[in-house]
């Protein structure tokens, strides 16, 4: 059913239409206040559009994204977009952060900046009359932690608006709006309502007892006072395109699609990947052994992407994702970017990265992995044969199957471990995403190419000389468990490149490709 469409009219008489789950959020007062919905539920513009219509004379208010790009790219123009529509846009300044100044609603004028949650401890030390966290469930606690003291403005504690895609219960972004009932009784002994002031014990007893319960995966949550949370699905939106829904919706399976779409808090992350387990630096160790492994889109055009990850593993066994190239390309054009690629590679690390290609059953697949070792005579390329169930339906959509699930489950435990970290860069955000949703998600292009080359990597390594030249990758235990490597067949000048792959000079490096 279609959202009943409510106009938004600013100072300056310029309509905004919104729809009825937008408007409850505008309406609320309260001092936590979420807007948690679908893809194309307009969360970005609605948290935009309340920060104008909220904010005061004279007031500095504080968007917080994810990172620099989402602030640069997506929060801070629509906010400037939509004032410039109401009118209320006086002016904006990119540097040292961006920063937007408008017309406030009484008549005078406020700002706001767009700052990035990457590293949250810069973000003491402000002093606003309101935050807003737009993707707010992609960015770590410590960002609201941090922000909240913040909101000191003349005597008052200024207000919060999360606006997000959900995750799961689990997610501290749901642990500010709900409270499980049995903790708010005292189940195990430990009431959440000790310490909390008269009023707000008996408004959260009041709730339980009037059967303002919700229900999320069977267990029993009562909503936190003085918090306000609205939560869409993206056919809630009567402003998309008709076809908008059905389309995203053909990518996901049933669970992606309940957080992606109806905007539930489900338990994806967690299923293999979780967020929370990656950690992002700013550089990765020159002193590594590398290797880049190329997972290629079976057939053009049909929708599939051509993934090529380059990971790196150092003398202590920490593993980082150093490099993440993706695309849905034609072979002609597919092929120029392998090519540049391995080139690239080549130069950066005097030719010591190997490089693998996955080979797909079939006569189609051997012919493709063969036209890829053809092409690239000077660099160290290898076939990697795999074998298995490589999807399954359900509820007739074509997802992930048991030999891609099993090929991933030792880089996975890696992950959880806390040995894998990812170089900072442009493609980190989908990278991590992609990886949290398998394997719910059809597309896992980015999963196969990185369980690929951890198990690469996670063997150990050694030459058997002869007439042909042979590299024995020896699995672990863990290789041995989930179907890791078998011999490979080298010639002698590829040979001589594994052996010239020494720990080399101390140093790191920051490049991007």
């Amino acid at each position: 059913m279609r959202a009943t469409v409510i106009s938004m009219v600013s100072s300056r008489c310029q309509v905004l239409p919104i729809y009825s789950k937008q408007a409850d959020f505008r309406r609320s007062t309260a001092k936590l206040r979420g807007f948690i919905g679908g893809r194309g539920t307009g969360k970005t513009f609605i948290g935009g559009l309340t920060v104008s219509a909220d904010a005061r004379r004279d007031e500095a208010w504080v968007c917080v994204a994810p990172d620099y790009g989402v602030a640069i790219e997506t929060s801070f123009p629509v906010f400037v977009e939509l004032t410039q529509k109401t009118g209320q846009w006086i002016k904006d300044v990119k540097s040292p952060f961006p920063k937007v100044t408008f017309r406030t609603m009484d008549g005078g004028q406020a700002t706001i900046v767009f700052r990035s949650g990457e590293k949250p401890e810069k973000l003491r030390g402000g002093n606003y009359a309101g935050a807003w966290l737009d993707e707010a469930t992609v960015m770590p606690k410590s960002v609201f932690d941090l922000i909240r003291p913040t909101l000191r403005w003349r005597g008052k504690m200024g207000p919060i608006l999360l606006t997000a895609t959900p995750k799961g219960t689990r997610h501290w972004t749901f642990e500010r709006f709900y409270a499980p009932v049995d903790d708010v009784l005292g189940g195990d002994g430990v009431s959440l309502l000790d310490g909390m002031s008269e009023d707000s014990k008996a408004a959260i007893i009041r709730s339980i007892a009037a059967g303002n319960v919700e229900y999320f995966s069977g267990k029993a949550y009562v909503r936190r006072s003085g918090s306000s949370l609205i939560r869409a699905s993206t056919r809630d939106n009567p402003f998309l395109p008709p076809d908008f829904y059905e389309t995203i919706r053909s990518d996901y399976g049933t669970m992606l699609a309940a957080q992606e779409l109806e905007g539930e808090f489900v338990e994806i992350s967690g299923l293999l990947f979780r967020r929370e387990w990656f950690s992002l630096v700013d550089s990765v160790p020159r002193e590594a052994l590398r290797v880049r492994y190329w997972d290629q889109a079976a057939t053009p055009g049909s929708g599939c992407f051509t993934a090529g990850v380059l990971m790196a593993r150092d003398a202590d066994g920490q593993y980082y994702i150093e490099h993440v190239v993706r695309g849905q390309w034609g072979p002609l054009e597919r092929n120029k970017i392998i090519d540049q690629i391995t080139a690239s590679d080549g130069r950066k690390y005097g030719g010591h990265v190997v490089t693998f290609v996955e080979q797909e059953g079939g006569s189609a697949g051997k012919e493709v992995a063969a036209q890829m070792i053809q092409r690239l005579p000077g660099y160290s390329v290898f076939r990697d044969v795999v074998s298995g169930k490589r999807f399954r339906l359900s509820e007739g959509e074509q997802l992930p199957g048991e030999a891609k699930v099993v090929r991933a489950m030792p880089f996975a435990a890696q992950v959880e471990a806390g040995n894998v970290a990812i170089l900072r860069s442009p493609w980190s955000e989908d990278y991590i995403t992609e990886l949290c949703a398998f394997p719910e998600w059809k597309y896992c292009d980015q999963v196969d190419a990185s369980s690929g080359a951890f198990n690469k990597l996670a063997s150990t390594v050694t030459i058997d000389p002869g007439p042909i030249g042979r590299i024995s990758l020896q699995p672990t235990e863990t290789g041995q468990r989930f179907g890791a490597l078998a011999a490979l067949h080298v010639t002698s000048e590829r040979q001589s490149q594994w052996e010239r792959m020494p720990w080399a000079r101390q140093a790191t490096h920051q490049e991007h490709y």
